[in-house]
Order: structure tokens, then sequence, then C-alpha cells
């Protein structure tokens, strides 16, 4: 099955299948994981909340960039610290550090 590609740059590819299975690989390390269906749904939420803050979901948007790279990296450190934290958060408050509001 063809997946979608959400992000790719010289280190990173993150995609998702048309049944909603992200998978994201690291190039330099050659390693490819599989997003658990609750971490890709967790994601997809920050996506939205980004989106319904007014983020541009492209890849050319900076703060999708940031959003994404935050998720790839949570997922390859899955069971330690960083793992617990992103995906304890709620995902407003996730988008809400990538593109916090003004004032």
């Amino acid at each position: 099955m063809l997946d979608r590609i959400l992000f790719e740059n010289e280190e990173l590819l993150v995609s998702v299948s048309l049944l909603g299975t992200y998978k994201v690989r690291d190039k330099n390390r050659m390693i490819t994981i599989k997003a658990s269906r609750e971490e890709g749904r967790h994601f997809l939420r920050v996506v939205e909340c980004l989106a319904d803050l007014g983020v541009p979901i492209t890849p050319d948007s900076q703060i999708f960039k940031s959003a994404v790279e935050g998720f790839a990296d949570s997922i390859f450190c899955r069971g330690l610290a960083r793992w617990r934290v992103y995906f304890s958060t709620p995902p407003h408050e996730i988008a809400g550090m990538y593109a916090p509001q003004s004032s």
C-alpha cells in the first residue's frame, strides 16, 4: 500500500498509510518505526489543533516541520521520558508550544 509523505528532509521521513498508520524513518540510522494507533491519533489531534490555530499544514511551514520533528523524536524515544511527556501532554498544549497565540 502506498504511503503519503507528510514530511521529508535529509534526515527524516514521516509518512502515513491510507489506513492511518504513521511511519517515522531516520535516514541516517536506517531505522523505521511504526507509530501505534494511539500515537498516530495523538499526533493527528496535534495537527488538527495547529490547523485550528491557523498554521498551514504544509511541508514548507516551519511550525508544521517542528511539530513533525517533535513527533518523530518522541517515537524514537518510545518508553523513555521524552515519549511519556509528549504522549501524556494534551494535543492543544503541544500545538500551543509550536504555535503560541499572540496576546
